[in-house]
């Protein structure tokens, strides 16, 4: 991880719940994976517009997984 943190991980210092995508999904896996709040990944690339539902999509899988932990 980056020694500056990113948005990912200033919105999990404030205590948010992060939905993450990007096309790596390793990587997204593992910042999601090391926020301090449930927070889910999600491989994906959302500027094609052909995967435009993975960000539509997230948000409820977001709240799906994320009730889970709760």
């Amino acid at each position: 991880m980056p020694s500056t943190p990113g948005a990912a991980e200033r919105l999990a210092a404030e205590g948010a719940h992060v939905v993450a995508v990007d096309v790596d999904g390793e990587a997204v896996e593992a910042v999601a994976a090391s926020l301090a709040t449930a927070s889910v990944a999600v491989a994906g690339d959302v500027a094609d517009e052909a995967q435009g539902a993975v960000a539509q999509g997230a948000h409820q899988l977001a709240d799906e997984r994320i009730a889970r932990r709760a």
